[in-house]
């Protein structure tokens, strides 16, 4: 049987091989946390390959995984592939390992040996395999190339395939998750995802009389089908919200995320393209190209004034802090941030999570710079919230949190029902624009918030962020949170010699995850300050480093 299976895994490889080298021969293309990222034409052969790994992993686990071909709120001429893991979730660490090997190895027996150590229960003897890949794609040009062969490394494996078609990345998420949770083993239809929010909202919403519409820059991707299924369902059960969708590609891909889209207005603090400054008294949202980032946005005096991903978790916990309050179910909840949050940010939901300590038990903690790396952490806590300024991020329930929450929802307890509600509401799996977006109109509709009131929960402190390029980013070794620098400790104490002498001054400093550099953050009372925080700082990295 051994003798059979390796059989198996060397006729694989071969078939791998026989797709061609992999087109970045010289160069390393590396799975993190947005999974693999290059220009479209040099991704055939390793498509292939992603559709192999995810077929393996779903062998392994004898769970569905997905795959979505999406390069988020990159280029339109870009493109990549992210794995969902069979928990709905990313795929776990150890196998990123073995999608990079796979990707670059150009050796037969490596790459047998990797397949039978990675997943010793490949055989497809018999024909009746249940490994099955949930597979999507964005709008790009190149997404549906690139996703047939996605889909014949899938085959390859003797796997089936389950495709979706054009979907947000989050709904690849909510498939593989759903999927799994059923008896039957079947991939509920997308009809469900829109379903599960509205019978979400009508809990929340109860009898309140709603009127609320938002205008969402879908930066010309897949968020604009998301935002039109979404509003049949919010109009068929005879929901208050609307959605006005704008930048919704016009049938030209190469507009996508091009001037417009969650990852312009949050880093430029520019209004998108398709909209004239926007009008005061309008509520906008900007989503990303795949649709698992949002930021809320609105006009004042002429200005952009801002509500990114730490003012969205700000907003959640508020609305959360006051139904535990409530309800009493003393659950304990994560705020979970990176370095990278600002100052004023981490300081409300301390006064915040102060504030409601007789009901609340609660912590904001730091972790390392990643998505991966803030749900890990959220998984700590009954409900734990994590949010990049991105706009990309969730709130986890706890499954022990969620039975508590609804034996007391049964009982009829007002406030756990809404608890319930808003568990249903958000994606658990992932960060996911309508979803989040859709909880932030509830939130402010349930609880009477403006946009201006949750603007002024706090202002951000001045901050600014930048690289210097060094011989060896790696020779710096960080604290887990990234926060300080470890070796060589006279950097540290050059950092923290240069922040003392600046009001409400902060830095810190990493190496960067993809370039030779370092990258130099500061925040300060006033602009200026922050910037010469920056300045002197990355000049004593230069000194140390080289």
């Amino acid at each position: 049987r051994r003798l059979v299976k390796i059989g198996m895994s060397k006729a694989l490889a071969a078939a791998i091989l026989q797709k061609g080298p992999p087109a970045l021969s010289g160069k390393t293309i590396t799975y993190g946390t947005a999974g693999f990222r290059a220009k479209a034409e040099l991704l055939e052969c390793i498509m292939f390959r992603v559709g192999v790994v995810a077929a393996l992993r779903s062998w392994e686990t004898n769970k569905m995984v997905g795959v979505m071909v999406t390069a988020s709120h990159n280029p339109a001429a870009d493109n990549g592939s992210k794995i969902v893991g069979e928990d709905g979730g990313m795929l776990v660490h150890d196998w990123e390992a073995l999608a990079t090997q796979l990707a670059n190895s150009t050796d037969e027996s490596e790459i047998s040996s990797m397949i039978a150590r990675f997943c010793p229960n490949f055989d497809t003897r018999g024909g009746n395999s249940t490994a099955t890949v949930i597979l999507g794609r964005d709008t790009r040009e190149s997404s549906p190339k690139l996703a047939q062969l996605v889909q014949e490394g899938i085959l390859t494996c003797g796997a089936k395939v389950v495709d979706l078609g054009i979907v947000t990345t989050p709904q690849v998420h909510w498939a593989v998750l759903r999927a799994n949770q059923r008896a039957d083993g079947q991939v509920p239809p997308l009809h469900g995802y829109y379903e599960e929010h509205a019978a979400a909202l009508k809990v929340l919403l109860g009898s309140k009389d709603t009127h609320v519409k938002f205008h969402v820059d879908c930066a010309n991707g897949v968020g604009a089908k998301a935002v039109e299924a979404m509003n049949k369902s919010l109009s068929a059960h005879a929901i208050g919200f609307s959605l006005a969708p704008f930048n919704i590609g016009d049938g030209d891909p190469k507009l996508l995320n091009e001037g417009c889209g969650a990852e312009h207005v949050q880093k430029s603090r520019k209004f998108p393209s398709g909209v004239d400054a926007g009008r005061e008294g309008d509520k906008y949202a900007s989503f990303d190209g795949d649709a698992d980032r949002v930021v809320v946005w609105y006009k004042n005096d002429g200005n952009l004034v801002l509500l990114d991903g730490d003012k969205i978790a700000a907003l959640f916990c508020v609305f959360l802090c006051h139904l535990l309050d409530e309800s009493k179910l003393n659950l304990s909840i994560g705020i979970v941030q990176t370095a990278y949050a600002n100052g004023s940010s981490t300081s409300f939901m301390s006064s915040l999570l102060s504030k409601h300590k007789e009901s609340v038990k609660g912590e904001v903690s730091c972790v390392a710079t990643g998505v991966k790396h803030l749900h890990h952490q959220a998984l700590n806590y009954d409900i734990g919230v994590y949010f990049e300024a991105n706009g990309h991020g969730t709130v986890i329930f706890s499954d022990a949190a969620r039975s508590k929450i609804e034996e007391r929802s049964r009982g009829g307890d007002a406030a756990a029902q809404k608890l319930h509600a808003f568990a249903s509401l958000i994606n658990p799996a992932i960060g996911d624009a309508l979803s989040d977006l859709l909880a932030v109109m509830v939130v402010l509709e349930v609880e009477g918030i403006s946009l201006e009131q949750w603007a002024a929960y706090y202002q951000d402190l001045p901050s600014i962020m930048t690289k210097v390029l060094v011989k060896d980013r790696n020779a710096i070794k960080t604290t887990k949170d990234e926060q300080r620098v470890t070796e060589p400790k006279e950097l540290q104490d050059a950092v923290d010699s240069a922040v003392s002498k600046v009001d409400s001054g902060r830095c810190f400093v990493r190496p960067s995850g993809t370039e030779d550099c370092v990258r130099v953050y500061a925040e300060a009372k006033e602009q200026g300050a922050a910037d010469k925080l920056a300045e002197e700082v990355g000049q004593h990295v230069q000194k140390i480093l080289g």
